[in-house]
């Protein structure tokens, strides 16, 4: 069985992007507030025209919950909503990246675009964009794919011994997840950075990119051994239950 795979059609023309969206700073100045307030994580859906979908919906600290207005649209293909969520973090340390529970809303037909932002960096964002048209199933067969690639590149040897020898604690392995769909173009990553993040990124992004490329190399070769191609531009050229 194949699963269908379209490219997805480019923002138009003349459309403002999110983070220059006055509906969209507006979102994000209100989610990070009662971020900051509470310590949890608050969500809310914009349409493509910046019209807020139900109201900012409170979920727990590491927890993401979409208003019922906007979970039922998520099954819309028309709907191209942008869910824009914060993620809790102390003040001087780093908030989690984009994680494989965020970018599993990007599986829903009605769901364009996952954004994460955060109370102490509030000048950083992180957008990952859907840009194949893959159906449910097979995108959460590629996002566990990723996501597995990811924790083993992010605890293996080379990793350790590079954090150890740069006196890093750990790795967030959502940071190479992010990386590795936006390298084998299932996501349009976009990020900002700002403090803690800004800092880290400087320092060590060169080789959180290296992992992902190594990352990507072993997605791909995953789905050759089972499926026998796989294209940035088509996709799965075989089925779900291949991964």
């Amino acid at each position: 069985m194949q699963a269908p795979t379209t490219p997805l059609p480019a923002q138009p023309q003349g459309v403002t992007p999110w983070p220059a969206h006055p509906a969209w700073q507006r979102l994000v100045a209100d989610v990070n507030r009662l971020g900051l307030e509470t310590g949890r994580e608050f969500a809310a859906a914009l349409d493509p025209e910046g019209l807020r979908v139900g109201p900012i919906a409170a979920g727990s600290r590491h927890t993401v919950v979409i208003a019922d207005e906007a979970r039922q649209r998520l099954r819309q293909a028309d709907a191209k909503l942008a869910i824009c969520h914060n993620h809790p973090a102390h003040p001087g340390d780093m908030p989690g990246e984009l994680s494989p529970s965020d970018l599993a809303l990007l599986g829903c037909p009605g769901v364009r675009s996952v954004h994460m932002v955060s109370s102490y960096e509030p000048e950083a964002y992180s957008i990952a964009s859907r840009t194949l048209d893959l159906d449910t199933g097979a995108w959460m067969a590629a996002i566990r794919l990723a996501r597995d690639i990811a924790w083993d590149l992010a605890v293996g040897e080379d990793a350790c011994r590079y954090f150890a020898a740069h006196g890093v604690e750990h790795l967030d392995h959502q940071r190479v997840f992010v990386r590795v769909l936006d390298a084998v173009g299932l996501i349009d990553w976009t990020a900002r950075f700002d403090g803690a993040t800004a800092d880290f990124e400087r320092r060590h992004g060169a080789f959180l990119d290296g992992l992902a490329e190594n990352g990507a190399e072993r997605f791909v070769q995953r789905l050759a051994g089972v499926c026998g191609e796989w294209t940035e531009t088509t996709g799965f050229l075989c089925g779900r239950d291949a991964l």
